[in-house]
């Protein structure tokens, strides 16, 4: 009867900055952060980052994972995944583990792969590319 849906803590927002506020300063906390308006200054959570369409933040942002729709500038290192939406600007580096960019989105800057050294999983023959590259010397 009173049992936790996961479905519906997974999509728990803890903290919002909603879109007619601005802030400035440094922002640390264990849940999902949700910025909707604007922030200049660090972003650091154990949990996600969601960036909407028409945020802009401007900092460093440390996570598990980022939805980016608005605009980034700063860098960003999420442990596990960063999703570029259409509408997004990352205008900096990113340290993730996985990254999707969506057609129309800006990404200007370094991305580091973290977490996928292993580019011949077993079972799997290496590509021509990666066959090339390997008798080049790279």
């Amino acid at each position: 009867m009173f049992k936790k849906n996961k479905t519906n803590d997974d999509k728990k927002v803890d903290t919002i900055i909603g879109k007619e506020t601005k802030m400035s300063g440094n922002l640390a906390a264990k849940g999902t952060i949700r910025v909707d308006g604007t922030f200049d200054g660090d972003i650091d959570t154990e949990s996600n980052v969601l960036i909407g369409q028409g945020a802009y933040v401007k900092g460093f942002v440390k996570c598990s994972s980022a939805v980016l729709a608005g605009k980034l500038e700063g860098n960003v290192e999420a442990e596990m995944r960063l999703d570029i939406h259409a509408t997004g600007v990352l205008l900096g580096d990113a340290v993730v583990s996985t990254l999707a960019v969506e057609d129309g989105a800006v990404f200007d800057g370094q991305c580091i792969m973290e977490g996928k050294t292993d580019h011949n999983p077993e079972n799997k023959e290496a590509s021509p590319g990666e066959d090339y590259l390997a008798n080049q010397g790279r």
